[in-house]
């Protein structure tokens, strides 16, 4: 059993290139498109290649919750544990599985739940073409100053070409976490993306001002708060009526029926259709859903789209999907199979790179 702990995982992570990004991504998006086309099918459960059980959850009378994530798909089976306790922060580990069983891998989670749900928030994001539709670089708000929301910074600046992003200003409550954030994140970026403006942005009612300047000029908008309520009103995202302006929202921080982090009308700027990574798990656990009265046939998985990418391409046609003006809106609660997925690829990085530490089980 090789384990990998924290350091080493980040390690790995930091170090992805844009084509290993895009390899992994590429991967990502085929496991999805997979599940999506499995669960439409009439096949039986024996069938059936890739299994995700929606998740179990315990609350014990000390009031720390455990959130149990169990998947497979076939090749690779694991389960990811995440301990909340009361006073706040989190503790994940993942185990890994081989075909027949056998224990792989033990991994620190911290950084592959931020890695893995960011890569899912980028499906769209990295599909559109942003050049077509916006005249200038794009500007791109992040709420939240976690590792949620590092890995969206991160990532989206990987996944586009040079020249797409313009902007990226993070917004937080928490001033102290702004600033380690802007003096070891984007002092970090700023030397790699030298032609982006790295900013970050006090939730205080002094700048309420600038929080809604930058959320009127946003294409693309990334939450990752486990927040009760909605981080801003809709109307901080109207702007000038002469013209449609192109933008995404992602909503990934609430993960329980009790959390939301944007109100209504903000869920439905998108139009009918509201975009998620998996449709039973979202109308079990998101809140935004439950809020507005959402119903699932207007939820539509990204590995649908994906499959439809899959009929257009082999029509030789450009994906249609990836090309629009005005409003998207996508919503992740997370699936197991996304970390299973994520950690296998860690373990055979990590094996090729002779890290971890190999332990007899």
């Amino acid at each position: 059993m090789l384990v990998l702990n924290k350091e080493e995982i980040a390690g790995i992570l930091h170090g992805l290139s844009p084509e290993q990004s895009h390899e992994i991504l590429d991967t990502f998006c085929q496991m999805l498109a997979d599940y999506s086309t499995q669960e439409k099918s009439e096949g039986e459960d024996h069938q059936k290649t890739i299994f995700q059980p929606l998740r179990a959850r315990i609350t014990t009378p000390l009031k720390t919750t455990t959130l149990f994530m169990p998947s497979s798909t076939t090749n690779v089976t694991g389960i990811k544990v995440v301990s909340m306790p009361p006073a706040g922060g989190l503790n994940s580990a993942l185990n890994i599985f081989n075909p027949t069983g056998h224990i792989q891998g033990l991994l620190n989670a911290a950084d592959i739940t931020g890695f893995r749900t960011a890569l899912t928030s980028m499906i769209i994001f990295s599909h559109h073409d942003w050049q077509s539709s916006v005249k200038e670089p794009i500007n791109v708000v992040v709420f939240g100053a976690g590792t949620q929301a590092e890995w969206h910074v991160r990532l989206a600046l990987l996944l586009t070409p040079p020249g797409t992003i313009g902007r990226v200003t993070i917004i937080n409550r928490n001033a102290e976490r702004l600033e380690h954030l802007k003096a070891c994140l984007f002092e970090e970026l700023h030397a790699r993306y030298p032609e982006v403006q790295f900013e970050v942005l006090a939730r205080v009612p002094q700048n309420e001002d600038q929080v809604r300047q930058r959320l009127v000029k946003s294409n693309a908008l990334f939450c990752c708060t486990p927040s009760t309520s909605p981080l801003f009103p809709y109307s901080y995202l109207e702007g000038s009526k002469q013209e449609e302006h192109t933008r995404y929202i992602s909503m990934i921080g609430s993960y329980q029926p009790h959390m939301k982090e944007v109100d209504t009308a903000t869920l439905l700027s998108g139009g009918p259709t509201i975009y998620v990574d998996n449709r039973e798990a979202c109308l079990e656990e998101s809140g935004e859903l439950a809020d507005a009265k959402v119903t699932g046939d207007r939820l539509v998985e990204v590995g649908e789209l994906l499959t439809q990418e899959r009929g257009d391409r082999r029509a030789g046609v450009s994906p249609s999907w990836a090309k629009w003006t005005g409003t998207r809106v996508f919503k992740c609660v997370g699936m197991g199979i996304m970390d299973v997925l994520i950690g296998s690829e860690l373990l055979r990085i990590a094996k090729e790179k002779g890290l971890g530490t190999e332990v007899p089980f």
